[in-house]
């Protein structure tokens, strides 16, 4: 008897660990060999809250736990003498929930009946492919959810779906960003496919996932935001989409006709690599999935082509031009794409030709992106603010835009005096400058934020300090 027949479930199932487990290993590995230096605004402003322990600016309305999940893993870091600030330990935490997805997202195709080979290159095409690999290795929320995202949809595809279960781990991928309740699809075609009892289970699953994200904002609002009126919760849930006037509703984004879509279609192709015709072969092998997929992958291809749209309903209106909204693609695809791949690693030369694709897929990106955001001189925003920390004494204000308003406190470790909070407020701007320097603090301004405010800072004066390349960084005299 053949030994493959001799093997116990229980055996095959501790060698899929095993496997999972290491493929997981080197992905993070991989990762941490060129850590990022590129520093988003959004990860720099929740590693500031991480390190104040300000919880009620971690309690995101859009994405309630990543930032607490970041808070407890710094100072566990902490609690074991690891020193990294706050934003490295965010850093680090993604790598390892990147690194976990490509572990899961192989024990997951393996569970559907795909082999070795196919679930191990499409673990790491996706792991590869720039959207994932770029947010894995910055602080950003979208890794935690789409870990969770990936947990629902194993257990989603199990022989026999289990209501809470899935409720749990969706209702933990909702917490960790409010649009993936655009999942909701796949647990339902699952449970409505696999289920003894439907209708009830698709009850359960709905009122559980439902209540433990109602329950966990509950508790966030009483514990942390307490907002005094209807006017501040709803502030509070908008989140990032209060940035209309008065902190009112702005979608960002709109229909503008085909241009949404063809940015959409552009965007796709850099979820897979930087240059964008490398994306191609990979979403033709998605779309030829329903043609390739055996009987027992049909579930899974399914849910691949129930999560992709689902997301694309959403995000063809809101910047459909913004990689960062694409990562949670990158999994259904690699998913859509895994038939086509299989039969591709069945023959010789077609497995070659597969192989130097995948090699080209992570030399492109690595050789694009990946290496030279490791590197702090590339980060022109992270200069500035070392630079003007060199030049000012440590009580310093400094006027800041943009990127400035969350580097000049977490890397230049200056005051920053938000510009953008007085537009159309020239004259509390001037009280605000009158004020920190009767308190004995001096005020500076670089140049370049100098163009949009020079009638009102000119008509105070200012005293040229220091110069580095075409920028000058000034004092603003006292008056």
């Amino acid at each position: 008897m053949p030994a493959k027949e001799l093997e116990c479930p229980c055996m095959r199932g501790r060698e899929g660990r095993y496997d999972s487990t290491l493929l997981g290993l080197g992905v993070f590995l991989l990762y941490r060999a060129w850590p990022s230096r590129l520093h988003l605004f959004d990860g720099v402003a929740c590693a500031v809250a991480v390190e104040l322990g300000d919880l009620r600016h971690l309690v995101h309305g859009n994405h309630l736990i990543y930032g607490v999940v970041g808070l407890v893993f710094h100072r566990f870091l902490g609690g074991l003498g690891v020193p990294l600030n706050a934003l490295f330990s965010l850093q680090l935490m993604d790598s390892l929930l990147g690194a976990a997805g490509a572990g899961i997202f192989f024990s997951l195709l393996r569970r559907i009946g795909y082999d070795r080979k196919t679930s191990a290159f499409c673990s790491l095409g996706m792991s590869f492919s720039y959207a994932y690999w770029l947010w894995s290795l910055e602080a950003n929320v979208y890794l935690l959810g789409l870990v969770c995202l990936l947990l629902a949809l194993r257990a989603s595809l199990s022989d026999r779906p289990r209501p809470y279960h899935i409720a749990f781990w969706h209702g933990l991928a909702m917490l960790g960003h409010g649009a993936n309740a655009l999942f909701v699809l796949v647990p339902i075609a699952s449970l409505w496919a696999r289920s003894p009892s439907p209708r009830e289970d698709t009850a359960k699953y709905l009122t559980t996932a439902a209540a433990f994200v109602l329950a966990a904002y509950t508790l966030s609002a009483m514990l942390w935001i307490r907002p005094d009126s209807s006017e501040g919760l709803k502030l509070w849930l908008l989140g990032s989409a209060a940035l209309g006037e008065g902190r009112s509703l702005r979608w960002q984004g709109g229909f503008e006709g085909w241009n949404n879509l063809l940015d959409w279609i552009r965007t796709s192709g850099r979820v897979v690599s930087t240059m964008g015709a490398l994306g191609a072969p990979v979403w033709l092998a998605a779309l030829a999935s329903p043609f390739l997929a055996g009987r027992e992958q049909a579930r899974a291809t399914l849910s691949g082509w129930l999560w992709l749209p689902a997301y694309l309903a959403l995000f063809l209106f809101w910047q459909p031009y913004n990689l960062i909204y694409r990562v949670t693609d990158a999994a259904p695809l690699w998913l859509l794409a895994a038939p086509a791949v299989s039969l591709a690693l069945s023959g010789a030369f077609t497995r070659v030709l597969a192989a130097l694709f995948l090699a080209a897929v992570f030399a492109v990106n690595l050789g694009s992106v990946v290496m030279p955001n490791s590197r702090a001189e590339n980060n022109p925003s992270l200069q500035k603010a070392l630079w003007i920390s060199s030049a000012t004494p440590e009580d310093a204000w400094v006027c800041a835009e943009e990127n400035d308003e969350v580097y000049l406190p977490y890397f230049g470790r200056r005051h920053p005096l938000n510009l953008r909070y007085f537009k159309g407020r020239e004259a509390a701007l001037l009280e605000r400058v009158r004020a920190i320097q009767k308190d004995g603090s001096p005020v500076y301004l670089t140049s370049s934020a100098l163009r949009d405010w020079r009638q009102v800072f000119e008509t105070i004066g200012l005293e040229e300090g220091s110069r580095r390349a075409d920028e000058v960084l000034y004092r603003v005299k006292e008056f």
